[in-house]
């Protein structure tokens, strides 16, 4: 994952966002043997370093010296990603997950609850294009809805 330096300079530099991503996987750690309590959460930069395995992942970037625009992320909160979907869509999807884990097949829940723990869903985001992927071909989605979902 790459990260442009005047945005890790933002968070505090390279040193605290290393300790800032070691004190979220820490907490995530120690939410495993937790029951009703919220789960950890931080900063969406610092979240996305921890999803993507931590700092051996980051590359630190210059922007582009020639000055053009560097996009925002397309990001939104959770919430609204999900209420993307229709409801028979949604339903479809949860009984899905349902299903698969009966069968010990814990992937698709696995990337609902990354959705559902973010605070933030970065619709750019590989995982998320991964995950939309998977649900049309397990035919959960008609592929004509991906680019309402990702718009």
């Amino acid at each position: 994952m790459q990260i442009e330096r005047p945005i890790l300079e933002a968070l505090g530099g390279l040193e605290a966002v290393a300790t800032a991503v070691a004190a979220l996987a820490a907490e995530w750690e120690q939410h495993a043997f937790t029951v009703g309590v919220p789960a950890p959460s931080a900063h969406p930069v610092i979240e996305a370093i921890w999803r993507a395995g931590g700092m051996d992942n980051v590359e630190v970037v210059d922007p582009p010296i020639d000055g053009a625009p560097v996009p925002a992320p397309r990001a939104i909160p959770a919430l609204d990603f999900r209420r993307r979907f229709t409801p028979a869509e949604r339903a479809a999807v949860t009984l899905a997950a349902s299903r698969a884990l009966e069968q010990g097949d814990a992937t698709l829940q696995v990337w609902l609850d990354d959705v559902n723990a973010a605070l933030a869903v970065h619709l750019d985001h590989p995982e998320v294009a991964e995950g939309i992927g998977a649900l049309v071909t397990a035919g959960l989605i008609a592929p004509e809805r991906v680019a309402e979902i990702l718009a």
